[in-house]
């Protein structure tokens, strides 16, 4: 089941299953990137299949802007009419576009997956992550992670958006269209 125009998905109960056992799904939503430099809200479409990841993200128009796969084994990514290659997703995208995206683990931590031993987490009243803090770089500031709101879609608890912090640099998700791959 996709969820559409206006639709929106019931508030997660508290019965609601956490999509950790999921290897496989599909999600639709808008994502706005804000540093100092430069405001950008696109549509992003991405698939997550095991250890890889397929992104797309689209202007208004749904002209793709950037597309992205990656796994363990490395990241490729097309902009401008070019493709380029290497070992880490997030630094790939920052050299291309200049862009601050902690892309590591994202597709656990965008579902509210995460472990403890990977962030400092604070859980909101029915027990669920209200706010993470990511060390993804010794080196770098921490991400600020808050979930603003649950929902649930196909019995699974998934947020309805995410906004990350590092310094200047803001990232805002609204996930408008989620699709559990069950097991096969």
């Amino acid at each position: 089941m996709w969820l559409s125009g206006c639709a929106t998905a019931p508030p997660a109960s508290r019965d609601s299953a956490s999509p950790s056992d999921l290897t496989r799904w599909q999600l639709k939503g808008k994502l706005a990137i804000i540093q100092p430099e430069e405001r950008l809200s696109v549509n992003l479409h991405w698939q997550h299949n095991g250890d890889r990841d397929d992104l797309r993200l689209t202007n208004l128009f749904g002209s793709t802007l950037i597309t992205l796969q990656a796994s363990e084994n490395g990241a490729k990514i097309r902009y401008q009419d070019k493709t380029y290659s290497g070992n880490n997703a997030s630094e790939l995208l920052g050299r291309l576009t200049g862009w601050a995206v902690p892309l590591t683990d994202l597709s656990r931590w965008i579902l509210g997956q995460g472990s403890q031993d990977e962030g400092q987490t604070v859980l909101d009243d029915n027990g669920w992550p209200a706010q993470v803090t990511l060390v993804l770089d010794p080196n770098q500031p921490p991400w600020q992670m808050k979930y603003q709101g649950w929902q649930q879609v196909e019995g699974y608890r998934i947020p309805r958006m995410v906004s990350l912090r590092q310094g200047d640099n803001r990232l805002k998700l609204a996930l408008s269209d989620w699709q559990p791959e069950l097991p096969r």
